[in-house]
């Protein structure tokens, strides 16, 4: 999710830098080509999906990202947006953003903060 770089650290083992920190999906929908998928992590840059059939690498497809409380979809907080997709295979597929905006940028904000006033998940991941 987001730009990734890889960078040699001290004892020259490879190490990532993300540009956006990534949260746990929990709580997050996706929707994708017509069916509804978990998120499984999201950024500012981009979401992992859980579940997903295979996609085109490359390809720029219409998501939703559609904000859940308890059983509830909040469809009136989801975000309409472009991925790219990075990649495909048993840990879920991963999609880049493409051309985020404000409604993007709401979305995962409150979803980061929903989960922090949760105490559910704490820490980003990775």
């Amino acid at each position: 999710m987001g730009s990734i770089s890889n960078t040699r650290n001290t004892n020259g083992a490879m190490s990532e830098r993300r540009r956006h920190i990534r949260y746990a999906g929990d709580g997050l929908m996706v929707w994708l080509d017509g069916r509804i998928y978990p998120a499984i992590d999201v950024s500012l840059g981009g979401v992992r999906l859980s579940g997903v059939q295979p996609v085109k690498r490359g390809a720029v497809v219409d998501l939703k990202l559609i904000p859940c409380h308890g059983e509830a979809m909040m469809l009136a907080l989801a975000a309409n947006v472009q991925g790219q997709v990075l990649a495909a295979g048993p840990s879920g597929i991963r999609l880049a953003f493409v051309g985020t905006g404000y409604s993007l940028a709401k979305t995962v904000v409150r979803h980061a903060r929903r989960q922090a006033l949760d105490g559910a998940f704490n820490s980003p991941v990775g």
